[in-house]
């Protein structure tokens, strides 16, 4: 408990968190794209970067996607919360007044 109040990183939410990393995975694609294109680095610093950015826009995509099942999954949960397959909390009590209970 005393270590979650020491480490804020440890307090922040799922969304919070995404969002540092896509902050951070900004930098990282404009700073090789920059390198790439950049006159004074040789091929191979070239093609590393070009490594580099290729992993970048790799781990983006995946984030993107996480993100984007996570709202699914949240529509489909309010979806289910007005359907029928799954009663309501006001369902039990009117049925306990039906029965006399």
């Amino acid at each position: 408990m005393a270590e979650t109040v020491k480490k804020p990183s440890l307090n922040r939410s799922a969304k919070e968190r995404r969002n540092t990393l896509f902050r951070c995975l900004d930098s990282v694609l404009s700073l090789s794209h920059r390198k790439i294109h950049s006159e004074g680095n040789s091929d191979r610093a070239k093609q590393g970067w070009a490594r580099v950015l290729v992993s970048a826009v790799s781990t983006y995509g995946g984030l993107l996607k996480d993100e984007e099942l996570e709202l699914r999954v949240i529509a489909l949960e309010e979806k289910l919360k007005n359907s029928i397959l799954i009663p309501k909390p006001q369902d039990a009590s009117e049925k306990r007044v039906r029965r006399g209970f």
